[in-house]
């Protein structure tokens, strides 16, 4: 009897554990892959979040664009994943600002004279 119960309690402690690592193996796996076929060009997010574009590619190393003629040099191991350009915003498509907020005129008041347009304390 005592060692059905440690049995059991060994499986309800062990295969959980098993499990995610047989995920996060899976996930390391991806990343690696990734990490290795990064070719100049490529748009990435490094584990900074600078949003950045590959420039050369070393054994180790990257050179990556992070602002017009701005390339700073990171360790290939930095970059976590590919740039999605979905989850861009583009002023003509954000449409809060205007409706949620009032417009402010020239000194950076709204029209009841809050600064940024924020309620008053």
């Amino acid at each position: 009897m005592d060692f059905l119960l440690l049995i059991v309690l060994l499986l309800v402690l062990f295969v959980p554990y098993i499990l995610m690592m047989r995920k996060q193996s899976a996930a390391r796996k991806t990343v690696e892959f990734f990490q290795a076929s990064l070719t100049p060009g490529a748009r990435v997010v490094t584990a900074g979040g600078f949003h950045a574009t590959v420039v050369a590619v070393r054994e180790t190393e990257l050179d990556v664009e992070i602002a017009p003629g701005v390339t700073a040099t990171v360790e290939r191991t930095a970059v976590i994943r590919p740039k999605s350009d979905a989850a861009v915003s583009t002023p003509a498509a954000d449409t809060t600002a205007s409706e949620d907020y009032p417009p402010l005129n020239e000194d950076g008041h709204d029209a009841q004279g809050d600064a940024q347009g924020g309620a008053q304390r």
